[in-house]
């Protein structure tokens, strides 16, 4: 692979996620670990990402100022905090899009949340009682507790810079067993060839998984990912699925 095809990929991961690892990089590019390192150095160098021990971020200097739904109070977040700022990204576009999707939801379900922001929104939505509430997304974990609904942990190692569970066998076993009402999954890249799509493998993964239960299984995502092709695609378009602005 060519070095401008490569830096087009880190610099289209960077924009969906944040920042990426080394090992993040090795699993989407075609290139040996010191081919990457290389890349990583020079395209510091040139100021394009931030380089810290074991991988790289977007490069940004802004700090935002984010009125939280979670505590109600305003916080500096500081452009470390990737899940912070993703979130403000397009947030009354995702606030509808979650008001929507929370509404599909009926007292006594069982229902999953994959990690991400808008997921995260829909719990300001859910009027639904007697919940049971599964996430692999940290930030949703606590907030599901705090809000006083029925959760699991599944189990997995814990990214810290994504702020998500990445399952183990014995979580993509237990998630197998689960019996869910309505799931509901975020996605990258929303397009009517390549379907519903995501750049991260270990999100591939448990996406296909959940896609393939019988179960209510919805996507949402905001107009901005309309005619985006991420990676991988994890399911095939459905615009009955599909919750939009």
């Amino acid at each position: 692979m060519k070095k401008n095809d490569r830096w087009a990929m880190i610099k289209n991961y960077l924009e969906d996620y944040g920042t990426a690892s080394v090992n993040d990089l090795l699993n989407i590019l075609d290139s040996s670990p010191a081919t990457i390192r290389r890349d990583i150095n020079e395209m510091d160098a040139q100021g394009l990402v931030v380089k810290y021990h074991g991988g790289i971020k977007k490069k940004n200097d802004k700090t935002i100022t984010l009125h939280t739904s979670l505590t109600e109070t305003p916080e500096i977040i500081k452009d470390s905090d990737v899940f912070e700022n993703v979130l403000i990204q397009d947030i009354e576009k995702k606030r509808i899009v979650a008001e929507k999707a929370a509404t599909l939801i009926k007292d006594n379900s069982h229902v999953f949340l994959s990690a991400g922001t808008t997921t995260f929104l829909m719990l300001d939505y859910i009027s639904a009682k007697n919940l049971t509430i599964i996430s692999e997304g940290i930030p949703l974990l606590l907030k599901i507790a705090l809000k006083g609904y029925t959760t699991f942990l599944l189990d997995g190692e814990v990214d810290p810079i994504g702020k998500s569970i990445q399952l183990s066998d014995a979580g993509y076993a237990q998630l197998s067993e689960f019996n869910f009402d309505q799931i509901f999954l975020g996605a990258q890249g929303v397009d009517t060839k390549f379907g519903f799509s995501t750049s991260a493998p270990f999100d591939y993964h448990l996406k296909q998984l959940l896609m393939k239960k019988d179960s209510q299984t919805y996507i949402v995502t905001d107009s901005s990912k309309l005619g985006k092709r991420a990676l991988l695609s994890f399911g095939n378009y459905d615009q009955d699925k599909l919750i939009i602005d």
